[in-house]
């Protein structure tokens, strides 16, 4: 734990929940006082044919307040196997920048990592939008997904006990 608090700091988005409640909502992460974001997605297998649907966003409230799409993903990694056990490598996406994830047909029925990056300055910061989070839809079958996001880049490094709040 040495760098948590001056390299990066963990937040918790979306805890493990059944994709079939609806489309979820993460909690927003602020980028007032970093450079960057990386949203981790982990999951569980699934049915086939229900694979997520990733939407990034930006807002101008922790809660609340105006969301609109932050096209800024042209590219997210990959981790993924019938069951995951620490042997998988990372494997890049390239998509043409846009909000939404492009993801494999086959996602939905093997356990997964993604890894999404925001840099802040990718922000409508002008217009008040500091904070951003994704959506993930409803699954329409049984998939266990998780999300949590690492501030990266830290502009102001703290001891962890004494890290601002992120969503603030």
């Amino acid at each position: 734990m040495q760098r948590l608090g001056f390299d990066y700091d963990l937040v918790p988005c979306c805890t493990p929940v059944d994709g079939t409640g609806g489309p979820e909502l993460c909690a927003r992460v602020s980028l007032k006082d970093c450079e960057g974001v990386d949203f981790v997605l982990y999951k569980g297998a699934g049915t086939a044919g229900q694979d997520p649907v990733v939407d990034v966003q930006q807002a101008n409230a922790a809660s609340g307040g105006a969301a609109k799409d932050l096209d800024c993903i042209a590219r997210f990694f990959t981790k993924k196997e019938a069951t995951l056990d620490g042997d998988e490598l990372w494997v890049e996406t390239v998509q043409t920048k846009a909000s939404e994830i492009t993801v494999d047909t086959d996602l939905a029925e093997v356990e997964a990592m993604q890894v999404y990056h925001v840099d802040a300055a990718d922000l409508d910061m002008a217009g008040g939008y500091y904070w951003a989070f994704i959506t993930i839809a409803d699954f329409a079958n049984t998939q266990l997904v998780s999300v949590f996001a690492v501030r990266t880049g830290l502009l102001v490094q703290r001891k962890p006990s004494n890290l601002r709040n992120p969503n603030a």
